[in-house]
């Protein structure tokens, strides 16, 4: 299996890193960062992206398994608007290229 992370620096996201990182089942982790990542290992694949521009840095990618474990707190991100980016729009982004695809059916 190889899933992909949006947000593995953060609490949670390090935690889940950790745990995919460990499972056997899990050959590959594609974590996608904002900022670089302090962790090496040979299951994992860090791509730095503008997270204003998430579909476009998931294009054309693809995994078994997505996770998006962004958050922020409206105090942190400074306002409403940067408040919604992180926890709407940016999980919204993520989702679309990352949610795997049925092969067509060709039984009708």
């Amino acid at each position: 299996m190889h899933a992909w992370i949006v947000g593995a620096t953060g609490l949670v996201g390090k935690s889940l890193l950790e745990a995919l990182l460990a499972e056997p089942r899990v050959e590959r982790v594609t974590a996608i960062v904002r900022r670089p990542l302090e962790r090496a290992d040979p299951k994992l694949d860090v791509l730095t992206a503008d997270f204003d521009d998430l579909e476009g840095a998931l294009s054309g990618k693809a995994a078994s398994a997505g996770f998006c474990c962004l958050g922020t707190t409206i105090k942190k991100a400074g306002s409403q608007d940067a408040f919604r980016r992180v926890d709407h729009a940016f999980p919204l982004a993520s989702d679309e290229p990352a949610r795997p695809r049925e092969p067509e059916s060709s039984w009708w």
